[in-house]
């Protein structure tokens, strides 16, 4: 299932508890919720369900990222601050590339994981993946 597929969070909590069951663990054990949309009330229900983590989708962030990369991050910086005052963790995914990472890391230096896959790839097919990967661990280093 891609991340378009994902659930997005606000139908009921009953729903969101059958989800947790078949969503994804993390290699730890914990759990993490993805949401297509990351409206604040998804992440207040995420928190509801005990869920260790939530995915902030990030497509919308990299759509934006050119055009006016300040409002682009705000949601997001918003969603993150949300889950992190309400215990939980943060990863982020979608459209994550070398241009626009360093950026939201920047900007919401807690995240616990990034998924990066289409982008590294191709960037892999330009740099080599030893590069690749090292320009990209550069773009998640917090200074």
């Amino acid at each position: 299932m891609s991340t378009h597929g994902f659930l997005i969070l606000n139908f009921t909590f009953t729903f969101i508890m059958v989800y947790i069951v078949m969503n994804w663990e993390l290699p730890d054990g914990k759990f993490a919720l993805r949401s297509l949309h990351n409206k604040l009330e998804n992440i207040e229900y995420a928190a509801k369900t005990g869920t260790d983590r939530i995915e902030l989708y990030t497509e919308p962030y990299a759509t934006e990222y050119f055009n006016n990369k300040e409002k682009a991050i705000a949601p997001f910086i918003a969603a993150a601050q949300l889950a992190k005052n309400l215990g939980l963790g943060v990863n982020a995914g979608h459209d994550l590339s070398l241009e626009n990472l360093a950026y939201f890391n920047q900007n919401i230096p807690w995240l616990d994981e990034v998924s990066i896959g289409h982008a590294l790839i191709c960037d892999a097919l330009y740099l080599g993946l030893k590069e690749t990967i090292s320009k990209y661990k550069a773009c998640l280093q917090n200074k």
